[in-house]
C-alpha cells in the first residue's frame, strides 16, 4: 500500500504536515498488519516534486533526506519509500537521482525498509540505481493522444527492459481516472 504523497523541502526535510492531518496512521498500520502488507510513503509525484533537483543535487541535503526518511519510516511503522520526481530535467539531475537511491538503499538495507521509484517509460536510470530499488512503478498513462491504453502499456514495459530494468522489478502503473 503506497500512501500518496509527502513533500520535501529545498534542503532534504520531509513534509508530511498534509498526511498527518488527513491520513488515520493507527487504521493504516492495523490493516498493514492484518493484511499483511507493506506501507510505503511516496515522497514526490506532480505538483509534489519542485525541490527534488534542489535536495538531491547537494550530498548534504541528500544526506539530511535520507536520515529523516529513515526516522520517519521507523516512526510511523513504514516499511519504506516510494520516489515519484516527475521529472529529472538533466544529466546532472538524474546523477543527483541515482546517487539519492544508491544512499538510500545502504541506509534502508540493514532496516529491512524497501524502496521502490516511479518513473515513465522514458525515463532511463543507471545500473547502480536500478540495482538499488526493489522496484520500479512505470507511470503508463498520460500519454499523448489516448490517455492510456494496453498498446501504450506494452510499449512502457518493453522500454524499461530495454533500458535494463529486469522484468521481475517493474510494476505497472494503471491510472483510476480517466480523461
Amino acid at each position: 500500500l503506497i500512501v500518496y504523497s509527502a513533500s520535501l523541502s529545498p534542503k532534504g526535510g520531509l513534509d508530511l504536515t498534509r498526511l498527518k492531518e488527513k491520513l488515520p496512521w493507527n487504521t493504516l498500520n492495523t490493516f498493514k498488519n492484518r493484511a499483511r502488507v507493506r506501507l510505503i510513503l511516496c515522497v514526490g509525484g506532480g505538483d509534489r516534486s519542485t525541490h527534488f533537483a534542489a535536495m538531491a543535487g547537494s550530498a548534504k541535503n541528500r544526506d539530511k533526506f535520507v536520515q529523516e526518511a529513515v526516522q520517519i519510516c521507523i516512526e510511523a511503522g513504514l516499511d519504506g519509500l516510494d520516489l515519484d520526481w516527475e521529472h529529472p530535467k538533466n544529466a546532472t539531475e538524474m546523477a543527483g537521482y541515482e546517487k539519492l537511491l544508491v544512499e538510500l538503499h545502504d541506509v534502508f538495507e540493514p532496516y529491512g525498509m524497501v524502496l521502490s521509484v516511479t518513473v515513465t517509460g522514458w525515463q532511463r536510470l543507471s545500473r547502480e540505481a536500478i540495482a538499488a530499488v526493489d522496484w520500479v512503478n512505470v507511470m503508463s498513462y498520460d500519454h499523448n493522444g489516448r490517455h492510456a491504453t494496453f498498446e501504450s502499456a506494452r510499449a512502457d514495459v518493453k522500454m524499461l527492459i530495454e533500458g535494463g530494468v529486469p522484468l521481475h522489478k517493474i510494476n505497472l502503473g494503471l491510472p483510476f481516472y480517466g480523461r
